[in-house]
């Protein structure tokens, strides 16, 4: 076969073009070494099965800088802290963009979301999107109670599943998917079986999630090699394509539904068609680059890849352990914290309290000095346990450490923080403390109580009287003396009778058992407060026991404010004669710092029942001579 001379002509034309063009482009380069090339291949024979492992095994050899050629393509890999900073800090936005592969432009929507987009004013836009409207410390924790309640659901059905082998990581699918929806949509897109009706059900959603990962980090050979690339060898384009309309058709469901529904309580599918709106922004949002940012949300928050290989899993876990590590150390650079014992995951130290907690926090105290840091569970604790330490916390800053932990014991049996022990420093509770030393404890209105108080103490010492030399268990009988005076003076009236057989809203063993509790569960050590996520399941049962307690206590404080309000309306020319009278002429009172509501108006209420009683019990109990000296000169 002879060859024409014009097309040799030509062809050594050509490449005499390419070679001075070569030339002119890189007359001097200086390339990093690296193996040799083959040709069409490159270097993609030597990445084996696990690429990581190869290259670490090629930057043995070749250095920290080394350049492999895939296909095409030059690449250059940097294998050591020095040279990464070079490519991820001091010139990050050169090497900010991802190659423009297949998987950028099947699956995300022609390179539209943050992840395969090029860095440039489009990128810079929607990572402001994100910080503003998705990763915002207020929108997450607006978005606390979905979290809580959908964290429930899982632990539940988890429960009801006990004794059964479980597959967590569908569960867990199930969970995530489920919490980012109601975050993010504002609704369950899906449903849980293919019964319901629906756009897509739960697995369906779940295998294009997973098929949507798969396909992002698969290695398409017509990526590196181009010419190839029509023919799709591996068939993962086809695959991209076949996923793209099953998302497409998703995403499009979700944003009809929002468009027909504008309006409503705002999710951020409703901010990103805002924005798209918004003839101001840098870069316009197509509907396309709406649906990009919204697929990259539910990814982004969904899970990791299926990983065939625990090294890969592995190197996850150690990404997601370093990004913790330096947001800790970017938010508390230079914090240093009080001396403590080493934590425990999930419990902190509450396993080194012990049954007499007091004496196990002076112990550990004596190891670890008079300040000291723990953890019961998930929040931190700071021990002081020196006159100089307490009047840090109790004196020169009080106002700091004056509110108490909102534990379930103020929201179930204190009116949901409303009382004074229970409510938080703030308006409310320096106007309860107002309410306290105007209305309770000024010198006038103690001493308009003295007659109250001696006509009890006579009735209390005549009965001790009365069953002498009979055996007396004292704490009952000052639980009565208590309650009477404290009714008398607080509310004017005994509303509980000595027995079951008198008429009253509750006789007086039942309310001395009501206060009894109320002190008890007030203390008790409920592992849901320090442990959050087990709240719901209430494993010591307290939280039981407070809600009941609640009704039993509300029940009482209706009669007593009920009955007060009755004698209000029937008198116009009503005078206030007890501490209830005037909470409830305050609680009409406009011109309040806050409003006093009915709960708050039994939560004060409760507050000045049950610290009484404590305080007179004790003060007679610790001063019991004094108390039988005065019997006997009475009697």
């Amino acid at each position: 076969m002879e060859i024409s001379p014009w097309a040799l002509l030509l062809l050594l034309y050509i490449s005499a073009l390419a070679l001075i063009s070569l030339f002119k482009r890189h007359p001097k380069r200086k390339l990093p070494p690296g193996p040799k090339p083959w040709p069409i291949i490159g270097n993609l024979n030597l990445l084996g099965s696990i690429p990581h492992q190869s290259l670490h095994l090629l930057s043995r050899k070749y250095g920290e800088l080394m350049q492999l050629k895939f296909g095409k393509f030059p690449v250059v890999v940097a294998s050591s802290p020095a040279m990464a900073r070079q490519f991820l800090k001091v010139h990050d936005t050169i090497f900010a963009s991802r190659p423009a592969l297949a998987a950028g432009k099947y699956i995300s929507y022609n390179y539209q979301d943050m992840t395969w987009a090029p860095y440039g004013p489009y990128w810079r836009q929607a990572r402001k999107i994100y910080l503003n409207e998705v990763f915002n410390a207020k929108k997450l924790e607006s978005e606390e109670h979905i979290r809580v309640r959908e964290r429930q659901n899982f632990l539940s059905h988890l429960c009801s599943l006990s004794g059964k082998p479980v597959v967590l990581k569908d569960h867990l699918s199930r969970y995530t998917l489920s919490s980012i929806s109601r975050m993010i949509i504002s609704n369950k897109y899906f449903h849980e079986s293919e019964n319901e009706e629906s756009i897509v059900n739960m697995d369906e959603l779940r295998g294009l999630l997973d098929e949507w990962f798969l396909l992002s980090g698969v290695f398409n050979i017509g990526d590196w090699i181009p010419w190839l690339s029509f023919l799709d060898l591996q068939g993962y384009v086809k695959k991209m394509k076949a996923l793209y309309k099953n998302f497409d058709r998703f995403h499009n469901y979700v944003i009809d539904d929002h468009l027909a529904k504008r309006g409503a309580e705002k999710d951020l599918v409703d901010v990103l068609l805002e924005l798209a709106d918004d003839p101001n922004l840098e870069v316009k949002l197509t509907k396309d680059c709406v649906k990009a940012l919204l697929q990259q949300i539910l990814l982004g928050k969904y899970h990791l890849p299926p990983m065939e290989n625990s090294s890969w899993a592995l190197l996850a876990l150690l990404y997601v352990s370093a990004l913790a590590l330096i947001s800790l150390l970017k938010r508390h650079p230079n914090r240093k914290l009080p001396p403590g014992p080493k934590q425990w995951p999930i419990i902190g130290n509450l396993n080194l309290l012990g049954s007499i907690p007091h004496q196990s926090l002076h112990l550990l105290s004596q190891k670890y000095g008079e300040i000291m840091q723990l953890k019961f569970g998930k929040f931190p604790v700071i021990v002081a346990s020196s006159p100089e330490m307490a009047k840090q916390f109790l004196k020169i800053h009080d106002t700091v450490f004056a509110s108490r932990p909102a534990l379930a014991a103020g929201k179930y049996t204190a009116y949901n923080y409303q009382d004074m022990t229970w409510a938080p420093y703030g308006p409310h509770w320096r106007q309860a403390r107002k309410i306290f030393l105007n209305e309770v404890f000024n010198a006038k209105k103690l001493e308009s109580h003295e007659h109250i108080r001696v006509g009890e103490r006579h009735n209390f010492l005549s009965r001790l009287y009365a069953l002498s030399g009979n055996p007396v268990v004292l704490r009952h009988h000052l639980s009565r003396y208590t309650l009477s005076t404290i009714s008398r003076m607080i509310i004017s009236n005994k509303y509980f009778v000595e027995s079951e057989n008198g008429k009253s809203i509750v006789d007086m063993d039942e309310l001395r058992e009501m206060l009894d509790e109320w002190f008890f569960l007030g203390g008790v050590f409920n592992i849901g407060d320090w442990i959050p996520w087990l709240s719901f399941l209430d494993l010591q049962g307290y939280v039981k026991k407070m809600k009941a307690l609640y009704k039993k206590i509300d029940r009482f404080y209706n009669y007593v404010i009920d009955d007060h309000q009755a004698k209000r309306s029937a008198d116009k020319d009503f005078v206030a004669k007890d501490v209830i009278d005037v909470l409830l002429q305050l609680a009409e009172d406009p011109n309040l710092d806050v409003k006093l509501t009915k709960d708050c108006v039994k939560g004060l209420l409760q507050v000045f029942i049950s610290p009484f009683k404590l305080i007179i019990e004790f003060l007679i109990l610790t001063n019991i001579l004094d108390v039988f000296t005065q019997i006997d000169q009475i009697l």
